[in-house]
């Protein structure tokens, strides 16, 4: 293990939302508390889980030793969504980084150690990312910094990918009035600030074989994350981070880039 994998270079707060998610949410913890980093917390969010995750939860906290006992955090609420779990988290945990981890989502072993090493070669990046699944973007180099500008023609970060700086994100948090793509919106509100990391290897994967890009692939689900992704433009645009004339553009390929990814889909349908 790297000096990067002991305390002293920053605690981060992992915040993890759980809903009816009993065959999955094990490995997910696992995974965080087998990360060659040590220096975390782990605040699980349960947004009113009705199977046996809370028991689950409960019973391998118990089994764990006292060390890893002291930081886990187990907290459970209404079901309210995705996001006010993850803000709840956010404002229970201290850390001086925050990351994310989905309940049916796992880390590759060295994950935060690696991203709390970029975050303390370069204190002035707001959020750090990477692959998630195979899925890995490729332009060179063993990292690229991500402009607000290259973050409205793409999303590169993934939220099981990602992780902040606490001090940067400062007072912003997810729309909990947006159920698509409100994940995007806070990256966009960051790097419109500070600039972003795009690592090139993969940090996060599926437990269960989802897509980087969506839930199900249905044709429905693809265009409610699309308004949610117009959505987040008419909020860069209402609040002037960009001009009427990006608003149209950006608009305009994301439409384009939504009509392809239906035609994708059509033509998958029609080989089965």
């Amino acid at each position: 293990m790297s000096s990067f994998g002991k305390e002293g270079n920053g605690c981060v707060s992992v915040i993890m939302p759980v809903y009816n998610a009993e065959l999955t949410v094990l490995q997910s913890v696992q995974s965080v508390v087998l990360q060659s980093y040590t220096d975390w917390e782990l605040y699980i969010i349960d947004d009113g889980s009705l199977d046996d995750s809370p028991k689950i939860i409960k019973d391998f906290i118990a089994a764990s030793d006292q060390d890893i006992q002291k930081k886990i955090f187990y907290t459970k609420k209404e079901n309210e969504g995705p996001s006010k779990a993850r803000n709840l988290g956010i404002e229970k945990s201290s850390g001086q980084f925050i990351a994310f981890l989905d309940s049916d989502d796992m880390w590759v072993r060295d994950k935060l150690e690696i991203q709390v090493r970029y975050a303390n070669l370069y204190p002035e990046v707001g959020v750090i990312s990477g692959g998630y699944n195979r899925s890995v973007v490729k332009t060179g180099g063993k990292f690229v910094f991500i402009s607000f500008a290259q973050l409205l023609q793409r999303n590169y970060f993934n939220t099981p990918t990602v992780l902040l700086s606490r001090k940067k994100l400062g007072e912003s948090r997810f729309s909990e009035n947006q159920k698509y793509s409100e994940d995007y919106r806070l990256w966009l509100e960051l790097t419109y600030r500070y600039r972003g990391i795009y690592l090139h290897e993969t940090v996060a994967r599926s437990i269960t074989g989802k897509l980087s890009y969506g839930i199900s692939g249905l044709s429905s689900n693809l265009w409610l994350m699309e308004k949610g992704e117009l959505s987040n433009f008419y909020f860069l645009w209402k609040t002037k981070r960009i001009k009427g004339s990006q608003f149209i553009l950006t608009s305009s390929l994301s439409l384009i880039k939504f009509l392809r990814r239906i035609l994708i889909l059509a033509v998958k349908q029609n080989d089965i």
